[in-house]
């Protein structure tokens, strides 16, 4: 999946690249890089008074030659869109901002969990197998309707649907939200957490990211 960045120098001009026309909504991209229209992408967004880069995945709606691409942006990632353009028009006002220090690619893979607590696997059996929300080199969002308590110790094989084989990581439950968890890895000198590490830097290098799954 190729990685597109679009950084706005105010709020007021990524809402001037923003429609409303399409009911997920669309961005405009002035790109010289060569699009096929239905071709899923990756966007990555920013503008002064954004506490974190936003990332969003969109496929490509209709080309303009010569000035972009129009994109439009998946249903799953309703909710970012939302917070990228209530924060754009000022209904959004984030007082405590978090700086991440990892990008999070957003990704929904396969990933098999073992609560490593034994006393809290008990009153968890249904984490066998679930969903990723998104990913980076220092944790992932794991979609659940019943996530384990706050600071439990998870094991974890997430499948990547290309060569890049599978991740067996671990991990503690950092924080609990709507429609799953967080989990931070605990051990980032792991093999497999080097080979995410570097995964996922030369996705943001190569503009291209394998990792991430519509």
């Amino acid at each position: 999946m190729r990685l597109l960045t679009m950084p706005f120098i105010s709020s007021a001009e990524f809402l001037s690249h923003y429609s409303t026309k399409h009911p997920d909504g669309a961005l405009f991209c002035r790109t010289r890089t060569e699009l096929e229209v239905e071709e899923p992408v990756l966007v990555e967004i920013s503008f002064p008074g954004m506490p974190n880069r936003a990332l969003l995945r969109a496929h490509v709606h209709s080309l303009e030659p010569g000035k972009g691409s129009w994109l439009v942006i998946e249903s799953a990632d309703a909710s970012t869109r939302d917070f990228v353009v209530g924060l754009a028009r000022g209904e959004i006002e984030v007082t405590r901002p978090t700086e991440r220090s990892h990008s999070r690619f957003p990704a929904s893979l396969p990933v098999a969990i073992r609560v490593a607590d034994d006393s809290d696997s008990k009153q968890h059996p249904a984490l066998a197998e679930t969903q990723t929300g998104d990913v980076s080199a220092g944790g992932v969002f794991i979609h659940s309707d019943a996530p384990p308590s706050v600071g439990t110790r998870v094991q974890l094989v997430i499948e990547s649907p290309d060569d890049a084989g599978r991740f067996s990581l671990e991990g503690m439950v950092s924080w609990i939200g709507d429609g799953g968890f967080g989990v931070h890895f605990s051990d980032k000198r792991r093999e497999d957490n080097r080979r995410l590490r570097t995964l996922l830097r030369r996705a943001s290098e190569s503009g291209r990211v394998r990792f991430a799954a519509t």
